[in-house]
């Protein structure tokens, strides 16, 4: 048996939406900032949107950039493994 329900999990570079990559950039994110030069990431470059529902999991990966998490609504469980 099992949880049958379906999970609804959405990836999407903003780059590729020109309408959306230019009111990004017209953000005022000092935090964002302040913390790439504090931390040598450089300036953002890029930038994804992860939408996911209830229950979605990621599988186990490595991210070749830095990573700003933020939750907006409930929780999540991060595993994260130093090397």
């Amino acid at each position: 048996a099992g949880d049958s329900a379906e999970r609804l999990y959405l990836q999407e570079t903003m780059s590729g939406h020109p309408e959306l990559a230019e009111e990004f950039r017209s953000w005022n994110w000092p935090f964002l900032l302040q913390n790439s030069n504090r931390h040598r990431w450089g300036l953002p470059d890029s930038n994804e949107l992860f939408i996911g529902m209830q229950g979605a999991e990621t599988d186990a990966h490595y991210d070749e950039r830095h990573n700003l998490f933020f939750q907006v609504r409930g929780r999540k469980q991060l595993l994260l493994f130093p090397f």
